[in-house]
């Protein structure tokens, strides 16, 4: 199978469907970007792919990538939706018969900080593409049920198939040894939280300072990794014995790291985007699972389903019942529920769902050449200003 992969900045959920891919048969992928490539930002990934490609939104690149080979179909990966409404346009006006598969990993239009302070972004022309790649994809996949669920209602007239695929996470991540607790050397709690961190006090849903003091403030430990400088939070540690700074660690190592801890953080604020954590499985928490940690989730809807419906972790409302309910919760047995569960959440133990899927798309495809989409409805939606500055797409 020949599959085109795009995404203006190529990510971690790409690579993790690039390492299934690969072990599962004879799939070629091509990458087109327009960001850095996957090595470039995370040290690895490039070697999974048979050939990179850079384009640009204002010129032809996309359009001579998509006609350099015979792909079975397009895989576009969100957001912004830039790369899939311009593919969706290319493949409908020159009819070449290729399946686009719209990949939903974050949905703008229910956020309220995402892009708000980067000067490249029009709002209107961000949502306008949103609006085109899930309303005239061939397909769709959501990386959760609450993004499907809203992805569904927002954009009703949409009738292709879809899917939900988590971020589940890749078996060579998976350690099987394990340091030992901090907690059966000092009697108390320690929590972990690996990820993104808002240095700033933007209200959005990575500005966790107020969180981390409020666990400090309960005598629980909490303990932070993540990949940027964060001097306001490094100020805390230093300050306060139950918050600890460790800077990053690569992934390779950090899911052995973090097995020295009791529990994962995977609570966010929710001040100005409530609506998009409901929806959130965020990475972490299959991470903290597969390495053995019961996760704790403030109240987001999504993950609050998700740990109740299998037992791997709890849910504190508000934060500030956090050492009665660690209190009253049996860790221990919660702890050998996560260790018997936890290769149940590894990419190459869901794959199939995927292939599947593309095989389903693509005979789809082929049993329905003539395109049942509204085109004349299509080409009044992508002749607006999709983006900022490329030229209008048209589709005859």
């Amino acid at each position: 199978m020949n599959i085109l992969y795009l995404e203006q900045q190529p990510c971690i959920r790409a690579l993790k469907y690039a390492i299934g891919l690969k072990k599962s048969g004879d799939y070629r992928l091509v990458f087109g970007y327009s960001g850095r490539t996957l090595t470039d930002l995370y040290g690895e990934g490039d070697e999974l792919f048979d050939r990179w490609e850079h384009i640009d939104l204002n010129d032809n690149s996309l359009l001579e990538l998509i006609l350099s080979e015979n792909f079975d179909l397009i895989h576009s990966h969100n957001a912004p939706d830039f790369l899939t409404a311009k593919a969706i346009g290319l493949v409908n006006k020159y009819d070449l018969g290729i399946p686009v598969i719209q990949d939903n990993h974050d949905v703008i239009s229910m956020r309220q900080t995402l892009y708000s302070a980067h000067p490249d972004f029009n709002q209107k022309s961000v949502l306008e593409a949103e609006y085109v790649a899930n309303t005239f994809a061939d397909a769709k996949i959501n990386v959760t049920s609450g993004l499907q669920e809203y992805v569904q209602k927002r954009y009703a007239h949409f009738s292709g198939p879809e899917i939900t695929f988590n971020n589940y996470v890749p078996q060579e991540l998976i350690p099987y040894t394990f340091k030992e607790k901090l907690s059966a050397k000092d009697h108390q709690l320690h929590l972990v939280y690996e990820g993104t961190i808002d240095p700033t006090s933007s209200g959005g849903h990575y500005d966790l300072f107020s969180i981390f003091s409020q666990i400090a403030s309960q005598g629980i430990h909490i303990h932070i990794y993540t990949t940027r400088d964060v001097p306001n939070y490094e100020k805390l540690a230093e300050k306060n014995q139950f918050v600890h700074f460790h800077g990053k660690v690569s992934s390779r190592a950090l899911l052995y790291e973090i097995t020295q801890y009791d529990f994962g953080w995977a609570g966010f604020n929710s001040e100005k985007n409530k609506t998009h954590l409901d929806v959130v499985l965020a990475n972490k928490v299959m991470e903290y699972i597969v390495a053995g940690l019961p996760v704790i989730t403030l109240d987001h809807k999504t993950q609050k389903e998700f740990l109740k419906k299998t037992g791997l972790g709890i849910t504190v409302d508000p934060i500030t019942d956090l050492k009665n309910v660690l209190g009253k919760t049996d860790i221990n047995l919660m702890s050998q529920k996560v260790m018997s569960a936890r290769e149940n959440y590894t990419v190459e133990g869901n794959i199939s769902q995927l292939i599947d899927f593309y095989k389903l798309v693509i005979k789809r495809d082929h049993m329905d050449k003539e395109k049942s989409f509204p085109r004349s409805r299509i080409k009044k939606m992508l002749q607006t200003d999709l983006d900022y500055h490329f030229v209008p797409i048209e589709i005859l």
